[in-house]
């Protein structure tokens, strides 16, 4: 992972943890939980982040002129420092690049499981809430973990009765 990546995960995770301790939870340690009775009032909380980056490109046919497309293309016939060309279109290429991402919350109640499979050794427990950050892993460093920090707030101030 990148460092920038690095530094969006912590963001997130001190993010969580913050809103959370505001809420009056107490954050566990792996050794807590082996004591039952601290895992019959735990909620669990899981955190997950997805990035992809888009690249695409195209070409830009909006220089031709009337003749070729047999309607007016533009304020020119033709794009300044290109010929006028009667027979087949050959574009300006353009190329761009983006990148989104979504932060997922989901707090599920570890005392309650939906279900246990034994041979697969995989339990699965209901998701009690959940929050979506759609499209906020995209800009520079700092307009990222701005959104990340603003979005993890309003999420869980929508949330009053957590």
């Amino acid at each position: 992972k990148s460092d920038a990546e690095l530094q969006h995960e912590q963001t997130i995770l001190d993010k969580v943890a913050e809103q959370m301790d505001q809420l009056g939870f107490t954050r566990l340690t792996l050794a807590d939980t082996s004591d039952q009775a601290l895992m019959d009032n735990a909620v669990i909380l899981l955190v997950s982040r997805s990035t992809t980056n888009y690249q695409n490109y195209y070409y830009d046919y909006w220089y031709y002129g009337y003749d070729y497309w047999n309607w007016y293309g533009g304020m020119n016939y033709y794009y300044p420092g290109y010929s006028y060309n009667y027979y087949y279109p050959w574009g300006y290429p353009v190329s761009y690049q983006y990148t989104v991402g979504t932060v997922i919350l989901q707090m599920v109640d570890p005392s309650n499981p939906q279900s246990v499979d034994s041979q697969q050794a995989s339990v699965d427990y209901p998701v009690r809430w959940m929050a979506v950050l759609n499209g906020i892993m995209s800009g520079s460093l700092a307009e990222i973990n701005s959104r990340i920090t603003k979005s993890i707030s309003q999420a869980f101030d929508q949330s009053p009765y957590l």
